[in-house]
């Protein structure tokens, strides 16, 4: 639950937006809850292409270096 006095600072601060800007609290309202669900959007989607691109990312450096090398231990040479 809201404080209340919260939550008559956070309308105070929308009616003061919209007094500069021109904007009614309802327009303020919605941008806020788009801007809320698109930040939402953009960090899921953000999130889960930064981990496929890592696991893209070391299976190429896998790949470009010859691993799994056979015959080869990167600490003891040549088996």
């Amino acid at each position: 639950m809201i404080n209340i006095t919260l939550a008559k600072a956070i309308d105070e601060y929308i009616d003061a937006l919209g007094d500069h800007f021109g904007y009614s609290k309802i327009s303020w309202l919605c941008l806020i809850q788009e801007f809320s669900i698109a930040q939402d959007f953009i960090t899921k989607n953000t999130s889960a292409d930064m981990t496929q691109h890592a696991q893209l990312s070391n299976q190429k450096d896998k790949e470009r270096v010859g691993f799994p090398l056979k015959g080869y231990s990167l600490e003891l040479g040549h088996l």
